[in-house]
């Protein structure tokens, strides 16, 4: 069959919300772009993503101001050498207000070892990457390491795990990076997700993730307003971070309906 699209798909995503009430208004806006073309020797994705919140609100006779705004264009580029070995090349660019980042600019090339045949991703995998990123970072203030800009090398490892079998599946996933100019300036992450088939129609998950946190070489040198922190506008300084999660569901009714019919969505 000919494809006219040469298995290009493009996607665009557009949302806003506006709230507001006697003294406190908000808005936010936010727009994805990705353009993909996937298929089994090359994987090509190209994304662009911004965002903007505003918020005011009125205290007495004080009227107060803050904004967040964030925007990120991404490239990868993978080539597939054969059922277990790939390597690729992926650059970023982005600007953050809640990270102090005035502009940021990363590329570098990357290498993955998959233990089982990539054909299985539907079943099992763990692949192994390495990669080595040449980063440059522009900040709006200047930083606890009395920077306004500078050029770093890193490099990061990642194990990724996924395992499907009839009664559910689990993922576990573990990542390493540092600045190689500074190895204690480096970060580690894990995470796993766990769906568990209880009988028939019954399905249990848990997640959790972990991160011990010691690259934060982009935090203003300035100590932060009340308001900055209360409204979560820019990152604080911590060594750690976790989450998790918990949920149930249950399905039940005819095995047979298998109709789809979108009218009101």
């Amino acid at each position: 069959i000919k494809d006219e699209w040469n298995y290009w798909v493009f996607r665009e995503r557009l949302q806003g919300n506006l709230r507001g009430e006697a003294l406190r208004k908000s808005y936010a806006v936010r727009s994805e772009f990705d353009a993909d073309r996937i298929t089994e020797e090359w994987k090509l994705r190209f994304g662009a993503n911004i965002s903007y919140e505003e918020e005011s609100y009125k205290y007495l006779d004080t009227t107060d101001f803050s904004f967040f705004k964030k925007w990120i264009l991404s490239a990868q580029i993978a080539k597939s050498i054969n059922n277990h070995w790939s390597w690729g090349v992926y650059a970023k660019s982005y600007s953050s207000t809640y990270k102090n980042i005035k502009s940021s600019f990363k590329i570098g090339p990357a290498v993955e070892f998959n233990i089982f045949p990539y054909d299985e991703y539907a079943f099992r995998e763990i692949r192994l990457s390495y990669s080595l990123n040449y980063l440059h970072n522009n900040y709006f203030e200047k930083t606890i390491y009395d920077k306004t800009k500078e050029t770093l090398a890193s490099q990061r490892v990642e194990i990724n795990s996924l395992f499907k079998q009839p009664w559910g599946n689990v993922e576990v996933s573990a990542e390493y990076s540092n600045y190689m100019k500074d190895f204690s300036k480096n970060k580690f992450e894990l995470s796993m997700d766990l769906f568990v088939n209880i009988f028939e129609g019954f399905a249990v998950n848990l997640g959790g993730d972990y991160s011990k946190i010691h690259d934060q070489l982009y935090l203003p040198a300035r100590e932060l307003d009340l308001e900055e922190v209360l409204l979560k506008r820019s990152e604080l300084m911590t060594q750690y971070s976790f989450s998790f999660n918990f949920g149930i569901s249950y399905t039940f009714g005819s095995i047979y309906n298998n109709i789809v019919n979108t009218r009101l969505d």
